[in-house]
Parts: C-alpha cells; structure tokens; sequence
C-alpha cells in the first residue's frame, strides 16, 4: 500500500510535466488578412465568402483544405491554390485562382428530329457561364437521354470546345438514329381483363399502314411510363385495387 507522502509527490510530478508541456505548446496563428490573385470575372467578395476560413479565425490545414475543395465545387476555377505567410502570431493567406475560360456560344448541329430550344433545356454548359469540361460528357448524356425519350435509342452524341477570342464555343453533334417501332404490343398476366380492352386506354400503338400520317407506332419513354399508370387506374376502375403494372421489357 503507497503511503499519503508517495500518491503526493506522482502527483505533483505529473502537473508540473502537463505545465512543461502546455509551454511549448505553439498557438496557432490568427488569419489576419486574405488576399485573392488571379481572378478575372468572378468577384473577389464572392471567392472569399466560398472559403471556410475568414479573417479573425485561427488557421487550420482542415480549414485550408475544405476552402480549397468548396472553391473547385463552383466549376469556375481549373486551379486553386491557399498560400500563407505567417508575421508573428497572425497570418496573411493568399488565394490564388485561375478561372474557366467563358462559354462564348453553344452550337448544336445533326439534329432534325428535335429542336435546338429543347435540346439546350437540358445542358448544363450554356452561353456566358464557365467551361467546365468535366459537365461535356453529363451534357452528353444528357442530349442521349432526350432522343431515347423520343424512340431514338441509337442517337450518338460528340461534343468539342473550340477557342476563340474571349473564351470558347461549345460544339455538340448529333448523329440521329432511326426511330424505334412498335411492331407488337403483347400484355401478359391479364386473366380478368382483355388485351383489346387494356389496348384501347394506352397511347402507346403498335406501327400501321396509316402511322406515317400520325406519327404512331415509334417509341417514348414518357408515353409508356403514362400508360403503365393508365392501365393500372383501368383496372382499379374495374375494382382490382390490388395490382401492379411493371415496366415493358
């Protein structure tokens, strides 16, 4: 068993290390300034509210790193860079950007069967706003995804950005495909209720002589997903509230 005189003197051992330590223990400094370089269009107000570091906080590399990675989240910048450059307890950080080149025009060619309105509709890269090339390929996809709603399941899309004074053209060619024909409509699982029957509420047709008059028989995604909710509100009509329409195969 310790005696009382040992247990004191551990004790004061370990309080007077904690002292010794706490000593060379360095604070880290106060953001004292922040400065930003390299920017052209966008406004330096609009950088520094984006950084997680403002002026009076203690400098963290946790801080530095995020504010790096918030700025490069805008799509407005190729590089980012946060330099410091300490004066005695406070620091000076300096915001280095450099931006993407502006969008000048966007200029669609190939396509027929949809129009250039709609098209821009679903791209993110428009006229005026920064050329990010890694929003190409999602606007890429983007422009596929809209042709496969109309039946062109084949559509193929190639997109360039071309310099020019004072920025960049964004080129997006479309290659149309044929349009994908319904040849024939079969439902199956139906035992109450006839194909005829369930045919008749769709809007989806199978092709016909007469279809290059109506524009009938090609396929559409937005056409299909309203006739699956269709066929399923004709049969809670007939009081088969209990049922489920999957989706074509």
């Amino acid at each position: 068993m310790n005696s009382p005189k040992t247990i004191i003197t551990f004790t004061l051992t370990i309080i007077a290390l904690f002292v010794l330590l706490s000593g060379n223990v360095q604070a880290a400094p106060v953001v004292s300034e922040i400065k930003v370089e390299g920017h052209q269009r966008v406004d330096p107000a609009s950088i520094k509210g984006t950084l997680a570091l403002s002026v009076g906080d203690l400098l963290q590399d946790a801080l530095v790193t995020r504010s790096v990675k918030e700025l490069y989240r805008l799509g407005t910048f190729s590089r980012v860079s946060i330099e410091d450059e300490v004066q005695g307890d406070s620091v000076i950080l300096t915001v280095r950007v450099e931006e993407f080149p502006m969008i000048r025009r966007v200029v669609i060619t190939g396509n027929i069967e949809m129009a250039e309105i709609d098209i821009k509709k679903v791209l993110k890269l428009k006229a005026f706003s920064f050329a990010d090339p890694a929003g190409v390929p999602a606007d890429v996809e983007a422009i596929k995804g809209i042709y496969r709603a109309s039946g062109f399941h084949g559509t193929a899309v190639t997109a360039s950005l071309e310099e020019v004074e004072g920025g960049v053209i964004v080129n997006y060619v479309v290659e149309e495909s044929e349009k994908s024909l319904i040849h024939e409509v079969d439902i199956v699982g139906n035992r109450s209720l006839d194909d005829h029957d369930i045919k008749k509420v769709m809007q989806t047709k199978e092709i016909g002589p007469l279809s290059f008059m109506s524009d009938s028989g090609g396929y559409d995604d937005l056409l299909v997903g309203d006739d699956l909710k269709r066929i399923q509100l004709f049969y809670m009509e007939k009081g088969f509230l209990d049922i489920t329409v999957n989706d074509p195969e």
